[in-house]
């Protein structure tokens, strides 16, 4: 049986890949066998981490346009994965309506969860006005694509605290009404956009390193080294809190 965990989110911007990128490398450092496959149509971000091996597909046609018909391959190599690896799926959010629409169609995550595989969708919120946005796309996954599919929430507070009403998201009507559906919770550190933190794990995915390559490799100084294995323990703390990985 494989963890098949899938990121999605129609809002762009909102850390989706950054948040796949860290799972990717959690479970590698726990000594799991990860497959991670990018189906981003745009941005190949996943895919461009060497030491995570991502599969990139290309799911447009020759016109530019997105084929649904291409995510076979991405469902082939889920099937045929072996028990106990996870696989992490990348989906950019400009093909978040043809994802939705071609998984939910064909029924993909139920035949999956019948084959044996468990599935996860994973899904961003964050801050501000944008909090909104990527509500609404949970909720248009919950009710209506994947009405019996499993969620796990993470609340990136990479701009800034995410609230709502006063209530951290956790304690919202949101969250609450939905209860049933949030399996678990992942509650990010406040690595802020402009904090040290922020500044450094920028520079490290601009350069497409994980986190072991620029800890313990020589193209960063002592100091930012520091500063991305303090960041690196909050976001695996994290992490560690979700029972379902």
């Amino acid at each position: 049986m494989a963890y098949v965990h899938v990121f999605l989110q129609n809002k762009g911007g909102c850390g989706k890949t950054t948040l796949a990128y860290f799972l990717a490398q959690y479970l590698l450092d726990n000594g799991f066998s990860v497959k991670c496959i990018d189906v981003d149509p745009l941005n190949h971000s996943l895919g461009s981490y060497e030491r995570l091996n991502a599969t990139s597909l290309s799911i447009l046609d020759e016109n530019g346009q997105i084929d649904p018909m291409k995510f076979g391959p991405m469902v082939d190599i889920i099937a045929g994965s072996d028990e106990d690896d996870r696989i992490i799926i990348d989906n950019g959010s400009g093909s978040f309506m043809s994802f939705c629409s071609a998984m939910s169609e064909a029924m993909i995550f139920d035949m999956l969860t019948e084959m044996g595989h468990s599935v996860y969708i994973h899904t961003p919120f964050i801050s501000g006005n944008n909090l909104g946005f990527t509500a609404a796309a949970f909720i248009q996954m919950a009710d209506t694509y994947f009405p019996s599919s499993t969620f796990i929430a993470w609340i990136n507070p990479y701009f800034g605290r995410v609230s709502h009403e006063g209530k951290s998201l956790s304690e919202s009507n949101l969250f609450k009404n939905y209860r049933d559906r949030i399996a678990a919770v992942i509650d990010l550190p406040a690595l802020l956009k402009d904090s040290l933190s922020g500044k450094s794990i920028n520079m490290m995915t601009d350069d497409c390193l994980t986190f072991a390559e620029a800890i313990d490799g020589e193209r960063y100084s002592l100091y930012v080294q520091q500063i991305l294995q303090t960041a690196k323990r909050k976001i695996y703390s994290a992490i560690t809190s979700c029972p379902l990985l």
